[in-house]
């Protein structure tokens, strides 16, 4: 009876205890559940940014291939109806094809991170549109540079005869062509605009670049002796080289041309004026000189804002060349027109249109900087 009584006992226990242990080891359980869920749902949360960011990049890709596509097809409609409206020949033609071409170039509308690996998909595409522009330019160049009959017989090439003031006719064409190319290799895509933003919010930094960019960076390291990257040395190649410092050259000639068109009046010389300029045609600017004058003054704000603007592009292009040691000479018809108008000078004492005042000093500048004043 005894030992009955103490198994009794121990049994109870045992079963007390056991049921004592289940409601721990479950409370414990469901802790670490809970726990799991937790986890589970911070991974869920984590994975559903990750989506979000990649959507958000994916619609960020979508639109830039939508704004391409539309640049793209906005692009070959206008020139469509462009050759439709206007006869071939025309020089504002030629310009805009050469801007089109230019903005249309692929590393123009790159859309990628500005990774190591980013980087690298534009650097190619730059290469490419080196390969391009050499490419596209190179017959024509060749046409201009000619100065032997036959290879034997030597006269003077068109590259040194053409004028931006004289390119009408069939038969200029190669001359419109080269001085097209030669004002619009610097356009750069308002694509790269976008482009740099994403890849800010992104933090990575990126700089807009044009051909113009690649071509003078290049001449310049080379011309000190620097390291030069693949695309660098592209451009430094002899018959490249050559034909980009002519290019150069024909850049400062045509954005004169263009500034000179919009603050000159040659219609308003006095008759021993335009027989000053009869001579400066029939010799060939070996006598008389042309002095058309000025209305700079009695341009509105904008004109002005032009000339500025195109005389600058003219001073940085013959920078480039005296940095790297080119010589840059002055078309004949250009030169005599910059030295021989007077731009009215303005009193600062006595005007009150301070923006003219400090226009006209920088045209006066800018002019004497061209004329190696």
């Amino acid at each position: 009876m005894k030992y009955s009584f103490i198994s009794l006992s121990l049994s109870l226990c045992y079963v007390l205890f056991t049921a004592c242990e289940s409601p721990i080891q479950t409370m414990q359980d469901m802790k670490n559940t809970t726990a799991d869920m937790k986890e589970t749902t911070k991974d869920m949360s984590e994975t559903t940014q990750q989506m979000s960011e990649k959507m958000d990049q994916t619609n960020k890709n979508t639109s830039n291939l939508a704004a391409a596509s539309r640049h793209g097809f906005s692009e070959e409609k206008r020139y469509q109806k462009r050759k439709e409206l206007y006869p071939d020949g025309d020089i504002g033609n030629d310009l805009t094809d050469a801007k089109i071409f230019y903005l249309a170039l692929e590393f123009q509308i790159w859309d990628g991170v500005a990774d190591e690996y980013g980087l690298s998909i534009r650097e190619e595409l730059i290469g490419d549109a080196l390969d391009e522009m050499y490419r596209s330019l190179i017959v024509t160049y060749s046409q201009l540079k000619q100065d032997k009959f036959y290879d034997l017989i030597p006269y003077t090439s068109r590259l040194e005869k053409m004028s931006p003031l004289n390119l009408e006719g069939e038969d200029k064409q190669a001359e419109r062509s080269f001085y097209a190319n030669a004002a619009t290799f610097h356009f750069k895509d308002l694509l790269q605009h976008r482009t740099i933003k994403q890849n800010k919010e992104l933090g990575y930094e990126l700089e807009e670049v044009s051909l113009y960019d690649v071509i003078e960076s290049a001449l310049i390291k080379e011309s000190r002796g620097e390291e030069l990257n693949i695309n660098e040395q592209k451009v430094v190649v002899r018959s490249f080289r050559g034909m980009l410092i002519d290019l150069l050259r024909a850049r400062v000639d045509f954005l004169s041309a263009l500034a000179i068109n919009e603050f000159v009046d040659k219609g308003n010389m006095s008759l021993k004026d335009k027989f000053a300029g009869l001579v400066f045609k029939v010799t060939g600017g070996n006598a008389g000189e042309l002095r058309p004058k000025s209305v700079f003054a009695s341009a509105n704000d904008p004109t002005r804002e032009k000339v500025l603007e195109y005389m600058d592009g003219a001073v940085k292009a013959k920078r480039i060349l005296n940095k790297i040691g080119e010589s840059i000479q002055l078309q004949k018809e250009i030169r005599s027109i910059l030295e021989n108008v007077e731009i009215e000078e303005q009193d600062s004492d006595q005007i009150k249109d301070l923006d003219l005042l400090s226009d006209t000093n920088r045209l006066i500048e800018l002019k004497n900087e061209l004329l190696g004043k």
